[in-house]
């Protein structure tokens, strides 16, 4: 009986879940209360008693709040916390608290921008500035009359309250203010 639930216990790792049933060995200590648990995920789960944490919830910071998918990724996000930057940047002085941001921002001095806008052709030394760019010309709100995208409603508002009283700049006619108009009735 034994044997055949070996023989469907295709992977190692499987395997030694399954004996520590059998021998009870329980490695896994909690640092706060020293209960011991037999797997890792029984510790992290206990842990929640402790720290009032429910199953699922992301780590986050505490200084500004911001959620991490793990720890580990946590603990790294910290240090952006701290007064300690000893990553100076060689051409302008900036200090940055850990190696990959001092990497980052030096190609803000490249002379080649490399990332252009396809919408208004504004170039960026990074992909990630060309894309947080692009969201002002997609947005999730958009303008009936002249297909503009805002990210924000409110800003869309402003705007269709421009079109409205003809100061768009966007040749906004008479026929497109009447279209705004029937539309805000609806």
């Amino acid at each position: 009986n034994s044997q055949a639930k070996l023989l469907k216990l295709s992977h190692q790792s499987a395997l030694k879940h399954h004996m520590l049933k059998h021998t009870g060995q329980k490695d896994h200590v909690c640092e706060t209360c020293g209960k011991r648990c037999g797997h890792a995920s029984a510790l992290q789960n206990h842990k929640r008693v402790h720290t009032g944490k429910k199953r699922g919830e992301r780590p986050a910071c505490d200084e500004c709040g911001k959620t991490f998918t793990s720890a580990s990724r946590l603990k790294r996000h910290t240090i952006i916390h701290t007064e300690n930057k000893p990553y100076g940047c060689s051409h302008c002085g900036k200090e940055f608290n850990n190696p990959s941001n001092l990497k980052a921002h030096a190609l803000t001095h490249r002379s080649t921008k490399m990332f252009g806008c396809n919408v208004c052709g504004r170039r960026f030394s990074q992909s990630a500035g060309l894309k947080q760019h692009k969201q002002l010309h997609v947005g999730k709100f958009k303008c009936k009359v002249c297909g503009k995208g805002f990210t924000l409603k409110h800003k869309l508002l402003k705007h269709e309250r421009q079109h409205r009283s003809g100061e768009t700049g966007s040749g906004g006619s008479a026929e497109e203010t009447d279209q705004i108009q029937n539309q805000s009735n609806l």
